[in-house]
């Protein structure tokens, strides 16, 4: 016998549970025709998201008094929650990204300041080099 279901909504691109899933076609249907164990109320609002979170807990359980009400947010912050992983993943890389081009600095002053101390000998203040120095009769014991 084949049984008939009431469509509640359809939409074109949902993406369930998070950012990177592929979009998909979706169909809502009756919790009281196929009920869950798993249920997700959403509400878009005008006003600031928070200050509405009593009052459709209030409205949720005046439907059904028995249905648990958790893990209220908004959507702000289940999109934080869904990029953290990734979020983390870039600064991690960006960190590295610093701390290599720091050490790519010091060894490149390193081997410089060895370089030119090595080469100091050959080269006066101003850049000429130093001729032997000429014993003359002055001063000589």
């Amino acid at each position: 016998m084949k049984r008939w279901l009431t469509v509640v909504g359809v939409a074109g691109n949902i993406k369930e549970t998070g950012l990177n899933d592929r979009e998909r076609a979706e169909i809502y249907l009756s919790y009281q025709q196929f009920p869950s164990s798993l249920m997700f109320l959403v509400v878009r609002t005008e006003v600031p998201p928070a200050s509405l979170s009593s009052s459709v807990r209030d409205e949720v359980l005046a439907v059904d008094r028995d249905q648990p009400v958790s893990d209220v947010r908004t959507m702000d912050s289940a999109i934080r929650e869904s990029t953290a992983g990734p979020r983390l993943t870039a600064d991690l890389f960006v960190l590295f990204v610093v701390i290599a081009v720091l050490l790519s600095a010091a060894g490149v002053y390193g081997v410089m300041s060895y370089v030119t101390s090595q080469r100091a000998g050959d080269c006066d203040s101003f850049g000429a080099r130093r001729l032997p120095e000429r014993h003359s009769g002055y001063g000589a014991a």
